[in-house]
């Protein structure tokens, strides 16, 4: 489930449905607002809350305009699994990191859908958290460690260079 951004901060939140696709709702009316069938992982919402930002079951990502119900641009490429991954989207738009069970996390440019860098030892075991920096420099990271012998820990990445900076444990 992804909550609005910006001004109206509060406005929508956008969950995977069981039919299939993606649905957004209005939270002050409660009025289902749009359903997005090829989308099924909601990532964010821009900024001005009329937009969300999906992944697809046949394209790497998605913007949707809410308002009009319809598609607004695909980033076409091969859809990333579904299976307990964690999805982060940059503020500015341009990173999207996944992080998988296998405790890879991978930086993807949302623009074109090209992996930049793919940290395949990140963690011992699942990601649990992932969130970036309001100005997109920076890149939390918590997951599962118990399989290396070691407490769960949160990792900071530097989204220049694509390097773990810190380890939080």
């Amino acid at each position: 489930t992804h909550r609005g951004g910006g001004a109206d901060a509060e406005r929508f939140v956008a969950a995977a449905v069981e039919q299939g696709g993606v649905a957004v709702w209005d939270t002050e009316t409660l009025q289902l607002r749009a359903s997005f069938a090829n989308a099924f992982d909601p990532v964010a919402f821009f900024p001005d809350s009329n937009s969300l930002i999906a992944r697809g079951t046949n394209f790497f990502l998605g913007t949707f305009d809410i308002a009009a119900n319809a598609v607004r641009q695909i980033v076409p490429g091969p859809p990333a699994p579904v299976e307990e991954s964690w999805t982060a989207l940059s503020p500015n738009g341009k990173i999207l990191a996944l992080g998988y069970p296998t405790g890879t996390v991978s930086f993807f440019d949302a623009q074109s859908g090209s992996l930049i860098k793919a940290e395949t030892n990140a963690f011992a075991g699942n990601i649990f958290r992932m969130v970036f920096s309001p100005d997109s420099a920076f890149l939390a990271v918590a997951g599962r460690e118990i399989e290396a012998g070691r407490p769960g820990a949160a990792k900071i990445w530097d989204v220049s260079t694509f390097k773990i900076i810190k380890w939080l444990v």
